[in-house]
């Protein structure tokens, strides 16, 4: 999609500017863009061909991509006569892309060993423009019956012909489908437009069509440019393409070029680079080089060695920086004549240095971070990634603490104050960055850990004096809960960061417990914002769930550092609104308080029970809803961003989670709630006929090399499934009993040409008297799921599968009864 935008921008801007192409042509999918500027289709037709035309419908399991640096005339020799290998794209005299089975791509690659030819797989397992595809047609169909086709406007190329695009609209659909199994023929089309005396070329677009036509025109004398290139600005490069059109002779709009329109006529004269005619030119006059700052090795990030090098030298200057930091901030040694000055007097050095710490955090050496890891799973789980452990806040802002204290010996840690945290600090992998520190007086420091969190921190040498030594939190609300519960139901920390010994009171506005800090650095305040957490969780009404983003102040009236022994921990509401829940905490310990917290802020989450509770307790849970015995169904019903990197971490393995990375955009939901909706399914199938409980990360969905989805995963041996989506809705089922086949469409009026495709004439008598926008919906669902049922989709003809009989909301296909239902404004159907 974002191609598409791109796309419409630049062509609608150079229109705009007067620049109207007297041809179009396109690139692979690039042709239905071109498609849209030349008036053959609607903005709206192609946007909804584009979304349907996923990458994902034409995955073909068992191919791949070749990309060979030569030309297709060098190359058909070798491939006559071999099979499943298949010219995919010719872009030009220099390169070619096939397509291929795995095993007939490693073959040829051999040849092209052989003759010591440039070769590369791509990571792809498409069948774009090949036939590997044809499969898939009843799809393509399907995409094609919304599309609503016009006259063009402006003559529009096909490079599957290498002529005009046909004026009929059935030759257009036909020429559509055409062009998806057919290879792209981009190097004869240059060629060819250049025999119809083409001679300028602009791409409205992305990628590296201009190399393309240079390698093919080589020798020739044309012009080629792209009105977007990375280096430069949008309308930088316009201005270049105004620029190019001017020296070919094209009228342009030179005020847009910032040079004023010509009055008359004038005598042309030599062009002289360096002439005050050109330099005294206003809009050069602006052109502004910037030579890029010079820093020792960057130049050289594409070489290995050099950055190791370069990585090297930081790491000394930060070394550096931070042994000047301890020497320059070392205590200054009291002077004879001043050892009467009284105790409170504060001793530092008039100045402070900025510093800098650098920061290592493992999990080898903090190993107790993996019980703060946000997501439970299987006990043992091989994967720490799917884990997804982090840094808490209270230990990062003790860390702080630590290191203002080590740049300031014999100081102690007053106060922690203005505490932000922006983003996770995860470490799977070590987390390695630099806390620069910057004295605002020579007891206060601003700590800065860039893109993660600051804080400042007041260091003094006395303790302050709590303004209080209790917080009325309001009438008991009689609830009681145990630890064991708490970190079974409502929290995900494990042993070194399970501290809340005991619930003393849950109240009308506010909670006391006792807590004790464990291994975990920070474990103690953690616990603390465990049963603010907990509070939360266990009187509000919707999001519920909360996790700390900042926190005005913590002082402490004992030493920060001793942390040992029980803590009674008094959490009382400031403020609640709908994104934040705000309080203050009390911390004593033998009835002296220890710390007081002002103002520690939780974000409210937009997370449901069904989101929490899959969280919390994922064996017993599932987010779909079974609308039909054994069919789920799970819908785009989360707006956050978080709401769906929490689903992506809960339900899907490293594998499938790079494959979600890889998608569109807009396809990425799409898979996610398909499959979320089938991994419900089988699990549910599982608890309830085997008796047996999983994650659902322990099993994985896969797709076999028509794209029929099938289970990986010890425990699911014999069970089938099936997934459909439409729109934000998504169903699944699962059977041990054989294969299933289920669809989901959204109840809408069909067009004439939809039905002749579709119905026979037996089945649209069937239909009469019916609704017909719905059981003409309920029909097609029915042989979608009939054909999935037997793993080969509609193959292209949909009147193969004749319905043949209708009882009630159930319609038989051959000996098979596929049931459907009406949800909201769709029918699902399913095969029994």
């Amino acid at each position: 999609m974002k191609l598409l935008e791109k796309s419409r921008i630049l062509d609608s801007a150079l229109k705009k500017l007067g620049v109207k192409p007297d041809m179009n042509a396109g690139h692979s999918l690039g042709e239905w863009l071109a498609g849209r500027s030349s008036g053959l289709a609607s903005e709206a037709s192609v946007l909804q061909l584009l979304t349907r035309l996923n990458p994902e419908l034409f995955e073909v399991k068992n191919t791949r991509f070749l990309a060979v640096g030569c030309g297709y005339d060098q190359l058909k020799p070798w491939l006559e006569g071999r099979p499943d290998i298949y010219l995919s794209i010719d872009n030009c005299p220099q390169q070619v892309i096939l397509c291929g089975t795995v095993e007939a791509v490693e073959d040829f690659s051999a040849v092209l060993r052989a003759h010591q030819i440039f070769h590369q797989q791509l990571p792809f397992q498409s069948g774009f423009h090949s036939p590997f595809v044809k499969d898939k047609l009843d799809r393509i169909l399907d995409g094609l019956e919304t599309m609503e086709f016009r006259q063009t406007g402006i003559p529009l190329w096909s490079a599957t012909t290498l002529d005009l695009y046909p004026e009929s609209f059935d030759e257009i659909r036909s020429l559509s489908i055409e062009h998806l199994v057919k290879p792209v023929r981009f190097r004869e089309l240059i060629d060819k437009l250049y025999a119809e005396n083409v001679r300028m070329f602009v791409q409205v677009g992305s990628g590296g069509l201009v190399g393309f036509v240079d390698d093919t025109l080589k020798g020739k004398s044309y012009s080629a440019i792209a009105s977007n290139v990375p280096i430069r600005g949008g309308l930088q490069q316009i201005q270049r393409v105004m620029a190019a059109l001017f020296v070919e002779g094209k009228a342009i709009d030179l005020t847009f070029m910032g040079v004023g329109a010509q009055q008359t006529a004038r005598k042309p004269m030599k062009l002289q680079l360096g002439s005050p005619f050109v330099t005294s030119f206003d809009s050069l006059k602006k052109i502004t080089v910037h030579q890029p700052k010079k820093e020792l090795a960057l130049d050289d990030v594409a070489n290995p060695v050099m950055r190791a090098l370069s990585a090297n030298l930081h790491e000394i200057a930060l070394v550096q920086s931070e042994i000047a930091g301890l020497i320059r901030n070392r205590p200054v040694a009291a002077p004879a004549a001043r050892a009467n000055v009284r105790p409170e007097t504060i001793k530092q050095p008039a100045q402070r240095a900025p510093f800098k710490k650098q920061l290592d955090v493992s999990l080898q050496n903090s190993p107790w971070l993996i019980d703060h890891s946000l997501l439970k799973q299987k006990p043992g789980w091989h994967c720490v990634e799917d884990m997804d452990p982090v840094i808490p806040m209270t230990m990062i802002f003790e860390v702080f603490g630590d290191i203002a204290r080590e740049q300031a010996p014999g100081l102690r840690v007053q106060k922690i104050m203005a505490i932000k945290v922006f983003q996770w600090m995860n470490v799977v992998e070590p987390f390695r960055e630099t806390v620069t520190g910057e004295w605002k007086n020579p007891a206060l420091v601003y700590l800065d850990l860039d893109k993660y969190a600051n804080a400042e921190v007041q260091l003094s040498e006395t303790k302050g004096v709590p303004e209080a030594t209790g917080y009325d939190i309001g009438e008991s609300l009689g609830i009681t809960i145990t630890p064991e519960q708490i970190y079974r139901e409502n929290m995900f920390h494990g042993p070194a960061y399970q501290g809340i010994r005991e619930v003393k009171s849950i109240a009308r506005n506010g909670i006391t417990g006792l807590i004790s800090g464990s291994a975990g650095k920070g474990s103690l305040l953690d616990n603390a914002g465990q049963l603010f957490g907990l509070w939360l969780q266990l009187t509000l009404t919707k999001d519920r769930i909360a996790f700390p983003v900042k926190i005005n102040e913590v002082e402490f009236y004992g030493e920060m550092e001793d942390q040992a022994g029980i803590f009674e921990c008094t959490c009382r509401l400031t403020e609640l609104t709908d994104e934040f829940a705000t309080a203050d905490f009390i911390l004593k310990r033998d009835g002296e308080v220890w710390s007081i917290i002002r103002g520690w802020q939780n974000r409210r989450l937009e997370i449901d029970d069904k989101l929490w509770n899959v969280s919390m307790a994922p064996l017993q849970n599932v987010l779909s809803e079974e609308v039909a015995p054994g069919v789920f169904l799970f819908r785009n019903a989360y707006q956050r961003v978080v709401s769906w990197d929490f689903i992506l971490k809960r339900y899907f393995n490293q594998p499938e989670k790079q494959h979600q990375r890889s998608l569109m955009p807009n396809k990425k939901k799409e898979w996610m709630i398909s499959r979320v909706a089938a991994k419900d399914a089988t699990r549910m199938l599982l608890l309830r006929s085997r008796g047996e409980a999983y994650f659902p990360i322990e099993f994985e969905i896969r797709s076999d090399g028509v794209g029929k989805p099938f289970l990986d995963g010890p425990m699911t041996g014999g069970i089938h499934i099936s997934l459909a989506h439409k729109n934000l809705e998504a169903v699944a089922i699962a059977s041990d009993k054989g294969p299933v086949g289920i669809d989901i469409e959204e109840i809408q009026p069909r067009s004439s040409g939809f039905t002749e495709i579709v119905f026979t004439p037996l089945e649209m008598a069937l239909l009469e008297g019916r609704d017909q926008d719905e059981w003409m919906t309920r029909c097609w669902v029915a042989k979608e799921a009939f054909g999935k049922m037997l793993g080969k989709g509609l193959m292209g003809n949909p009147r193969a599968y004749q319905i043949e009989e209708i009882k009630e909301n159930a319609l038989r296909i051959q000996d098979t009864w596929i049931n459907t239902i009406k949800h909201f404004n769709y029918i699902i159907g399913w095969t029994n």
